[in-house]
């Protein structure tokens, strides 16, 4: 910021207003915060729960809608390997909130987070060992492979990280 003291800098007026509402809206959401905490809890909760329900049923794991909050907010213990996968995605989120600030995207890091949403299966952790084979099925009968890679190879190959 301090460059735009040192010469006569024009910045077009919509970025002008940007920064301006930019700056209004952050005062009242401070203000929204100091005034109604138990609100934005609430809605905090709220969006944990659905993100925990809704990338869960991506996977095919689905959990009583009346168990996701005990799961999710309350740290309830999980009573069967779908509850796991829940209190073990919230486990991943609780690393990501509280580490935000360093948490580096890097393999130890991803395979960290398939370790605690996995749980106490035996691939928690660790890189897959066997190919997928995605199977095309024809109308006239005919199946071929679409791919039979490792998705981890690419990234791997093409990271910063290796």
């Amino acid at each position: 910021m301090n460059s735009f003291k040192r010469e006569n800098v024009e910045l077009p007026l919509s970025a002008v207003w940007l920064m301006n509402s930019i700056s209004e809206y952050k005062g009242k959401q401070e203000l929204y915060a100091k005034q109604s905490p138990q609100i934005l809890k609430t809605l905090l909760e709220a969006a944990l729960i659905e993100s925990a329900e809704s990338s869960n049923r991506i996977e095919g794991v689905t959990v009583d809608y009346v168990r996701l909050k005990p799961l999710v907010i309350g740290h309830s213990k999980p009573r069967d390997r779908s509850e796991e996968e829940v209190a073990g995605y919230r486990k991943a989120l609780d690393l990501i909130h509280s580490k935000y600030k360093s948490l580096r995207i890097t393999p130890e890091t991803v395979k960290e987070l398939h370790r605690l949403c996995r749980g106490e299966s035996w691939d928690a952790g660790k890189w897959k060992q066997k190919d997928n084979e995605i199977i095309r099925k024809h109308p006239t009968k005919i199946s071929r492979p679409l791919r039979n890679s490792l998705p981890c190879d690419g990234f791997l190959e093409y990271s910063p990280f290796s």
